[in-house]
């Protein structure tokens, strides 16, 4: 039998017959994780992380009740993506990972 992805993460229900969810009002996505009530988080966490229950979740290198706060000098130039270094590296930290061709 065909399973739903991540068993519509709690928010739908499973119809086991194809493995699909049907979502709850105000969620979609294949596995119902997508939080779709705009507005309900500051700036809809500045497209920075996900919604939940009014609070926002920021994506790694991302931080504040908006996620509007880049840990990387100049969000990167928006040329990659900030990551949090091995917490066992010499310098702490976040750093640029760049997309090919930067």
């Amino acid at each position: 039998l065909p399973t739903c992805p991540n068993n519509c993460s709690q928010a739908g229900t499973c119809d086991s017959s194809n493995g699909y969810c049907t979502c709850e009002a105000g969620t979609g996505g294949a596995d119902c994780s997508t939080d779709l009530r705009v507005g309900t988080c500051p700036n809809n966490c500045n497209s920075q992380g996900t919604c939940a229950d009014s609070v926002c979740t920021c994506f790694e290198g991302w931080s504040g009740p908006d996620c509007s706060v880049s840990h990387c000098p100049n969000n990167c130039t928006f040329n990659g993506v900030c990551l949090e270094l091995d917490s066992s590296a010499f310098f702490a930290g976040y750093e640029c990972r760049c997309n090919r061709g930067y």
